[in-house]
């Protein structure tokens, strides 16, 4: 008799270290995915950081661009591409007008 108590506490022992090794296991697992959630969530701050401080530069509404760079991220930093891009296009094109004016104007 006495050999089975003390085999039923030996299980009932290892049974409590495994189940306090799981919880931990668990924990870590919460732990290092809150993680990842808290990054993601600061890398999408800073996108619509960006986006803003673009927006702002270039007199546009400073919060839908903060909003469109948090939530969409990488398509709204695509469009900031796109828009500076044909913005560069029309300033290139203002230039060489003024230029060819003032070389036909001299001669």
């Amino acid at each position: 008799m006495e050999v089975l108590k003390a085999a039923k506490e030996i299980t009932s022992v290892e049974a409590e270290k495994a189940e306090w090794a799981l919880i931990q296991r668990q924990s870590t697992v919460f732990e290092k995915r809150n993680w990842y959630v808290y990054n993601a969530g600061f890398v999408m701050f800073l996108f619509g950081a960006f986006c803003a401080l673009w927006a702002q530069n270039t007199r546009r509404s400073v919060g839908l661009w903060f909003l469109l760079g948090f939530v969409f991220t990488i398509f709204a930093i695509l469009a900031i591409l796109r828009i500076n891009r044909k913005i560069k296009g029309r300033r290139k094109r203002r230039y060489r007008r003024s230029l060819d004016y003032w070389s036909f104007a001299h001669f």
